[in-house]
């Protein structure tokens, strides 16, 4: 199993969550009543998400129904659990705007990366992600990756730190290009809009190909 998850998230505005009602009125602050309240409106906006994925993995990816295992919506998430990978949905209210909640769409279980390269996956998902995470074998060494970087920078990417160094950034030099941040414990790639697993994947791939001075995931 490696651990690699696909991340792709947006906002609604909670009014037009399937659940809102005439009577209900929009949170105006982030406390534990309010997320519950949305947990609860969200639910018919969870179950018509099931509803197109698992047919979806169906007619899509072949998978017969005793392969499919449904975890219906509670508190705010949902998922679907197949052979080749999990997938999960969350919707959830936005701390910083609760007039808003954020979707959030997740793959992950893989026991190795030939599923996503698998031309079908981009019917089922053709603009679902814009993120890699992945928690490496091995914590990378930031510090060293931050010297290596300035020693020999990379052609097109410029890098960004904390004083620390606890993280490091790197970014193209064009713009509406790819993120990746290295942390100890995470790396990151945030793509600018949301893409097919496949080429979100070969995006990630290419710079682990790179920077070989970070342990990225096994091959």
């Amino acid at each position: 199993m490696i651990n690699l998850t696909l991340v792709g998230q947006d906002q609604v505005r909670v009014r037009k969550l399937a659940g809102f009602r005439k009577s209900h009125r929009v949170p105006a602050e982030d406390s534990p009543r309010t997320r519950a309240f949305v947990h609860r409106i969200a639910v018919p906006d969870l179950e018509a998400d099931l509803d197109h994925h698992f047919a979806a993995f169906r007619d899509s990816l072949g998978f017969r129904r005793i392969e499919l295992e449904v975890s219906d919506p509670a508190d705010g998430c949902a998922s679907i659990g197949t052979p080749l990978f999990r997938y999960q949905v969350s919707i959830r209210l936005f701390s910083d705007d609760p007039a808003w909640a954020v979707r959030e769409k997740r793959l992950d279980g893989f026991a190795d990366i030939a599923p996503l390269l698998r031309p079908d996956l981009e019917h089922v998902f053709p603009h679902s992600f814009s993120m890699v995470e992945v928690i490496p074998d091995e914590p990378p060494a930031v510090d060293e990756l931050i010297d290596t970087l300035e020693t020999r920078p990379l052609p097109g990417l410029k890098t960004d730190y904390d004083r620390t160094a606890t993280w490091v950034e790197l970014s193209s030099t064009e713009p509406a290009s790819a993120c990746l941040r290295v942390q100890a414990d995470c790396i990151r790639l945030q793509a600018p809009t949301p893409l097919p697993p496949r080429f979100l994947l070969q995006s990630y791939l290419r710079l682990q190909k790179s920077i070989p001075a970070v342990c990225w995931m096994p091959d």
